[in-house]
Order: structure tokens, then sequence, then C-alpha cells
């Protein structure tokens, strides 16, 4: 979802930013970038743990965790959109009655948020699959991967993965996914273990690509 057919790259940075500069202002934007390139396609969990031993934080790990949330939530509620070029390559998948869903690292409330302000059932249905749903496994974890392929009712050698992060990346290959990278962070040596990388829907022709 984030950064895959949704730019929120933004927000998650700022919210980040902020974390980090409430507790030391005098943080530098060359950490700022070193720490973003770690942190890009992990949960919020995972960032904040991160977060933490980085900046040797005291404050616990639940307080950064729902700090995050809460300025990501605000962020959220002031404007997001889908990436260009989605919702046509994504009207191509419905014309030929092929099965979608989402598997984000995500929270429930972030999901809610988008669906509320994208209307992502429009595209996915119910198949909106986030990461309380695998008991906080994230990627690289591939276990949100194997889940919504099970309720697509589809092998995953079958299905086809489409993500933005390293950590997405590693995920869709250790399900046995074939995992197709767009580059929207402009990292494009960070995908390297993509089956293909693109820098935008409009390189996906949906006919030779199946």
């Amino acid at each position: 979802m984030d950064g895959t057919i949704i730019e929120t790259e933004h927000i998650w940075q700022q919210a980040t930013k902020e974390l980090i500069t409430s507790r030391n202002a005098n943080v530098s934007h060359e950490k700022l970038e070193q720490l973003e390139q770690h942190l890009h396609g992990l949960s919020i969990d995972k960032c904040c743990e991160f977060i933490k031993e980085f900046f040797e934080i005291p404050d616990p790990v639940e307080t950064l965790i729902d700090e995050k949330a809460k300025r990501a939530r605000a962020l959220f509620n002031d404007g997001i959109q889908f990436i260009a070029g989605f919702e046509p390559f994504h009207n191509t998948l419905q014309t030929h009655s092929i099965k979608s869903a989402i598997a984000t690292n995500a929270t429930q409330d972030i999901v809610d948020i988008t669906d509320k302000k994208l209307n992502l059932k429009k595209f996915f249905g119910n198949h909106l699959y986030n990461v309380e749903h695998v008991n906080y496994r994230c990627k690289p974890d591939p276990a949100i991967f194997l889940l919504a392929a099970q309720q697509l009712d589809t092998a995953p050698n079958k299905c086809i993965v489409i993500e933005d992060s390293p950590h997405g990346i590693r995920a869709a290959k250790t399900a046995g996914m074939y995992c197709i990278a767009i580059n929207t962070s402009g990292k494009r040596e960070k995908l390297h273990e993509a089956d293909r990388i693109i820098e935008s829907y409009d390189e996906l022709n949906l006919a030779s690509l199946l």
C-alpha cells in the first residue's frame, strides 16, 4: 500500500522526523537520511525499535509507536493520493477479472483512514490485509503475502507482488512469488532483489506480463 499504490513516503518521513526532533532537536539531515534508508518498508513497531536504539532514546518503544502513529494519522488526514498510473492499471486488472489484494505492514487504523479517503474497497473489495492479521509478523516475513494468496484462493507461485521496498521484495521472494519493484522512492539500487524493476505503472503491459 504505502509507496506502492499510495503516495505516503513523505508522510512517514515527516512523522519520523517530528518524533526524533521532539527529543533531539540537533539531529542532522544526513543522519535522518541514513535512518530513512533503513526504515523504508518496515512496520511501525520495528521502525520505532530501531529509532530507540539508533538515537538511544530512553522512552519505551510503546510510547514511540503511539506517538509516531498519532503524528502519521494527522498527516494522513491532511490528504493522500494514489500513485500516478495505479488507477488505470487496476482498472485493467478488473477488466480481465484478475483478483487482487492489499498486503501491508501498516496497521488497521492506517488502512481504515486510507480506505475512508480513497475507497480502497472499490478496488480490492474486502481483500485488505494488514500486519495485525498475521500477529504483527511484518515484512520481510512472508506471512502477509501468504495470507493474501490464501484468501484469494491462489497458489503463491501464481501470484505477482508489486513492492517498493527491499523488505517487501524479500518477503515476496520468500513467499515464492514473482515480484515487480516500483521505484517510487528513487532508490533503484535498493530494489535489485526483485524480478523486475519499473519506474511507473505505465511500463506494465498486462498481456505480456501474464
